[in-house]
């Protein structure tokens, strides 16, 4: 099986650099998916997505400004028989906008839903929506590896904690990973610090 992983263009959204800081939902969810899976990521910030590239699903993280070309680069691969699963802040804000341009949805963090997303691919049931129901009490792995090195800050995300008790207007954290702050055990971490040259010169 090989699963496509997209994070789309910003558009107009005013963060140009020549290097970037490595996106951590990609990360996550490639550090969830099982070995045997063949991953491929493409962060258009760094270079155009490939439609001719050969995958049997696509995996795309949406933030809103992304919005338009992510369901632009969903429509593209549908066009061609391949399987759409869109995620992120933006799908878990506005679930039935985004279910109008995808084949599955995912609404929530993904470690509940991600495992079995592809258990479900795998076994040609895909449903049409995921929803996490219970927010993770420990981090997920991430796999730094699907960065190409050159194209970055040389520095890793460590994810401490999710959610938020403040609910400040313009902030879309209480929405998406709940009212609570939720630290994490970390030891999975320090456990796989040498893996973290993939990405850091520390």
């Amino acid at each position: 099986m090989k699963l496509k992983l997209i994070f789309p263009d910003l558009g107009h959204f005013p963060l140009v650099y020549r290097r970037y800081i490595p996106v951590l939902g990609p990360a996550i969810l490639a550090g969830l998916t099982p070995p045997e899976v063949e991953v491929s990521f493409t962060d258009e910030r760094i270079s155009t997505v490939d439609i001719r590239e050969d995958c049997d699903l696509v995996a795309i993280s949406v933030m809103t400004p992304q919005a338009g070309r992510a369901y632009e680069l969903s429509r593209l691969y549908r066009d061609k028989g391949i399987p759409v699963v869109l995620g992120g802040v933006h799908v878990s804000l506005l679930p039935e906008e985004a279910q109008r341009h995808a084949d599955a949805i995912a609404i929530g963090e993904a470690e509940e839903i991600w495992p079995k997303l592809l258990e479900d691919f795998r076994r040609g049931r895909l449903q049409k929506v995921y929803r996490c129901e219970t927010p993770p009490q420990t981090v997920s792995l991430p796999r730094w590896d699907i960065f190409p090195r050159d194209s970055y800050i040389p520095m890793n995300s460590v994810q401490v904690a999710r959610g938020c008790p403040v609910d400040c207007d313009l902030c879309s954290v209480p929405q998406t990973f709940g009212r609570e702050f939720r630290l994490f055990n970390l030891e999975g971490y320090w456990r796989t610090w040498p893996d973290w040259t993939a990405i850091s010169s520390w």
